[in-house]
């Protein structure tokens, strides 16, 4: 529900987001599950498909889906993004603030 307060709906956002990450993460080991969720590393992804080369595309939008790797902060979010800590809750909340606020968001 939100409160119509960006910054206080934001708050309430990342402790959902993050009580479901420690949810998902402790049905996975009950199951005996891998841990399907967690967003890899930039080189260990380039070295699994093979490194092709680069080529600038411009800004493009992206689905949040399609993310699989990060070059930095691999740790500190699931692959749908919920924060596996709490070291992240003000990057985490400034972000869904301006999302909130329709903001522009800069480029990843």
């Amino acid at each position: 529900m939100d409160t119509g307060f960006p910054s206080q709906d934001a708050q309430t956002d990342f402790s959902r987001a993050r009580r479901r990450q420690v949810l998902a993460h402790l049905a996975m080991r009950l199951r005996g599950d891998d841990d399907v969720n967690l967003i890899l590393p930039f080189e260990e992804f380039v070295e699994a498909l093979g490194h092709r080369g680069e080529r600038s595309l411009g800004l493009q939008t992206i689905p949040l889906d399609s993310i699989v790797g990060t070059v930095d902060r691999w740790r500190e979010f699931d692959r749908r993004f919920r924060p596996t800590s709490q070291r992240v809750r003000g990057r985490w909340q400034r972000i869904a603030e301006a999302e909130r606020r329709g903001e522009a968001m800069p480029p990843i």
